[in-house]
């Protein structure tokens, strides 16, 4: 009886043991702070003895230089960039030095130099829209390595040991397909499925679609148009037109409402804004991704939008005038009208911003009100539109229940 007893025992304390393997928690490897209202993730990297940042991009299969730093690249040879992998791009393949991406908070890892070509290519529309100089993308050839933890909502970026990984905290499991090297999920526009490509590095919108997608999307009434106002001739008309809304989208057993949708890309891709609602982690080797969700999980990107469109000029300083308006939203409610001039955002002048900074900070009002002053006819006045989590999402109504797909099949 002792005897087994004692067997029983062993087996118990096994079992607790494999249970307790299971449940522990993924080892970090790099630890770093990370934008929190959908602007870029990027992370710094050590070249010799300077630092340089390089942004996260989950939809680039090899990692990327600027041409700032050609000189410290050595060439390998002359083959053409694939176009799936950038679209109308080309450039020389290099063998990259020796660096280390490094975390703010803790951890550094190397760069796979030794195996890896990069190629160097113009990466200075990509630092205007960071308002940094911006030195390279990390790509796949990087990530992959890796589990890749995103939790936008606390501002922070993980890339965890992938050797032992079982899984983290989580509630739902997507799965992901690996084509070209790049995660795709799949993806639901009300009853519609399609792939979509998990890409870090599209912040413009939740969603991009092909032009062939926003059509079909279009034709069956699952994609809403808003109304632009414009100014034609002097009158003021309304027009629908991008971007455009998806009533009820869908990734694994999570519904939205209110998404936003561009349809001018080569590929469906499912941009960084979208993970705002979760903290995500990518298990490239295992194919999935584990969604948690954050405290933004409600969000509804219509109320993200500031509502109105500038036209930029370039004098002595720089002027901003609006030049659409959507219709129906705060700034249309509030009394903006085609042709003010904008001054400032949240009393700082815009003469030194760029368009992307600009646009920037009229999305970013999860942490406030944004006040913008506003001048016409050489009247100045002041038009705040409120705080993200002050407002009310827009209403759509689903067409009758649909079934739930289970984790995103």
């Amino acid at each position: 009886m002792r005897a087994r007893i004692t067997i029983l025992s062993l087996l118990l304390l096994a079992l607790g043991v494999l249970r307790g393997l299971d449940a522990a928690e993924p080892k970090t490897l790099l630890c770093s702070k990370a934008a929190s209202d959908g602007d870029f993730v990027t992370l710094p990297v050590e070249i010799g003895d300077e630092r340089f940042v390089f942004v996260v991009d989950t939809g680039c299969v090899t990692s990327l230089f600027d041409k700032s730093l050609e000189a410290k690249l050595t060439v390998h040879d002359e083959a053409i960039l694939p176009k799936e992998v950038l679209p109308g791009r080309f450039s020389v393949q290099f063998r990259p030095p020796a660096m280390n991406v490094l975390g703010t908070e803790e951890g550094s890892l190397p760069f796979p130099a030794e195996s890896s070509l990069v190629r160097c290519i113009d990466l200075s529309d990509v630092s205007e829209a960071c308002d940094q100089p911006i030195a390279g993308i990390l790509g796949m050839d990087f990530l992959s390595r890796y589990v890749l933890q995103l939790n936008l909502s606390e501002g922070e970026i993980r890339l965890l040991e992938n050797v032992s990984f079982t899984g983290v905290e989580h509630d739902a499991v997507v799965d992901l397909v690996m084509y070209t090297r790049r995660p795709f999920a799949v993806v639901w526009a009300g009853d519609i499925p399609f792939p979509a490509l998990v890409d870090t590095g599209a912040i413009g919108a939740t969603l991009y679609l092909t032009p062939k997608h926003y059509e079909y999307l279009r034709e069956r009434e699952r994609l809403l148009l808003l109304p632009l106002k414009h100014l034609v001739d002097g009158e003021t008309q309304i027009h629908g037109e991008e971007p455009a809304l998806i009533p009820v989208f869908q990734l694994g057993p999570f519904k939205h409402y209110g998404v936003q949708a561009n349809g001018d890309d080569d590929l469906a891709l499912l941009g960084l804004p979208y993970f705002l609602r979760y903290k995500a982690t990518f298990d490239f080797s295992g194919r999935r991704l584990y969604l948690q969700k954050s405290p933004h999980f409600e969000m509804v990107d219509e109320s993200f939008h500031s509502g109105i469109y500038l036209r930029v000029e370039e004098a002595v300083e720089r002027r901003a005038f609006v030049e659409v308006i959507c219709s129906g939203t705060y700034a249309d409610k509030n009394g903006v009208q085609i042709g003010d001039r904008l001054l400032s955002i949240n009393d700082v002048s815009i003469a030194k911003m760029s368009q992307c900074h600009i646009t920037r900070r009229l999305s970013q009002r999860r942490f406030g009100d944004c006040r913008l002053e506003l001048e016409r006819d050489g009247e100045k006045f002041v038009v705040t539109l409120p705080k993200v989590g002050d407002q009310t999402p827009p209403k759509m109504e689903e067409e009758g229940e649909e079934e739930t797909p289970a984790d995103g099949q």
